[in-house]
């Protein structure tokens, strides 16, 4: 009867002590799991915070900036021309006649007085042998009569018209020899042949076309300027002179000339510009483009055109400022001065040093902050 209750004590002493056992199993397990979720909620924070870092600075407006800075400023006057020969000549006969032969081909160079081409001269030769002849029997008579009237013999005018008859001929002669010489076609300067028009046995008048020379060791590039520039365009001035055909980015060069007369009917005068052509790229009647100088500020602060802006109160550009939050736009209205291509003169407004947003200034205003990019 008595070892009942000390077998039930002893099993509620086991019970007891594996439910403690089991208590502090699960407290450890909780401790070891809050543990991990302070790390877990850690490294969340983290992630967060360097997402939340980035996506607020990407959805900063990117902007270029540049620095201005002090230089001369100019301001250039382009005007449309042409370019013309120096020397270019359409060949023709002084006479007229059956083309007989061509001794050149287009692109042929050729020196002044090189014979090109000639006429048939059958008729012409066939006179000259015959006054050749006469002039032969005309010199041998007057042999003899000078003979004779040394020895005072014969009559003066016997004399004097044996004398008379051979200078005649001789004259004929000279003539005909000149008048064949109009059937020879020859070039009038050195050049080079650009277009022959005829073709041999074609028959050709007195100032019929008969090929095109041209010269092209130098060229004028020609332009009419309006007459309101006319005391800003001088001889020996510097012009920069570009060609829109060809790959030659412009040539430096200066004035040559300048009209004294303006045309009354476009108010414009000529300027003539001289340049070297030594590889003879350039062509006559090509397009290009002359570049004078028509004003120049020294040490003037300038910006790209498209970097200023209008609104009601006037001209601005948006400039740059270091923050502690990054760097943010500030507006600044400007007083501007001249303009070209691609710079327009600030008078005031921005300073040296300064820093101005050429790109991206549509996307930003007055206290945004940016991201500055390269």
């Amino acid at each position: 009867m008595k070892t009942k209750p000390v077998l039930l004590l002893f099993a509620l002493m086991i019970f007891a002590c594996t439910a403690e056992q089991n208590q502090a199993q699960k407290l450890m397990e909780l401790e070891l799991l809050e543990k991990e979720q302070r790390l877990l909620d850690k490294k969340i924070r983290a992630l967060k915070s360097e997402i939340d870092y980035k996506e607020e600075k990407i959805s900063l407006p990117q902007v270029r900036l540049i620095q201005a800075e002090r230089a001369d400023f100019i301001k250039h006057l382009d005007v449309n021309g042409y370019v013309e020969a120096i020397k270019q000549a359409s060949l023709s006969p002084e006479t007229r006649g059956k083309l007989q032969e061509i001794y050149i081909h287009e692109g042929a160079k050729v020196h002044k007085g090189d014979l090109l081409a000639k006429l048939n001269t059958s008729v012409i030769d066939n006179t000259i042998e015959e006054v050749k002849s006469n002039l032969s029997l005309a010199k041998t008579v007057f042999e003899k009569q000078s003979r004779l009237w040394q020895k005072e013999i014969g009559s003066e005018v016997q004399f004097l018209e044996s004398r008379t008859k051979k200078e005649s001929l001789e004259k004929k002669l000279e003539a005909l020899k000149s008048q064949r010489d109009l059937h020879d076609i020859r070039a009038s300067f050195d050049g080079v042949i650009d277009i022959i028009y005829t073709k041999e046995g074609e028959v050709l008048n007195p100032g019929a076309h008969f090929a095109e020379l041209v010269q092209l060791d130098q060229v004028y590039a020609v332009v009419d300027v309006s007459e309101k520039y006319i005391t800003k365009i001088r001889k020996q001035d510097k012009v920069r002179v570009s060609f829109p055909s060809l790959q030659i980015k412009h040539k430096e060069a200066r004035v040559l000339r300048t009209s004294n007369l303006i045309n009354k009917k476009n108010r414009t005068f000529r300027v003539e510009v001289l340049l070297k052509n030594k590889d003879h790229e350039i062509k006559p009647n090509m397009m290009t483009i002359l570049s004078f100088e028509e004003a120049r500020v020294k040490e003037a602060i300038s910006i790209p055109n498209k970097a200023v802006q209008k609104d009601m109160k006037g001209y601005f550009v948006y400039k740059t400022e270091a923050s502690e939050k990054g760097d943010v736009v500030i507006k600044q209205y400007v007083k501007t001065g001249l303009s070209n291509n691609l710079f327009m003169l600030i008078e005031k407004g921005v300073s040296s040093g300064e820093k101005i947003v050429v790109d991206g200034y549509n996307q930003v205003s007055d206290g945004s902050y940016v991201e500055v990019v390269q």
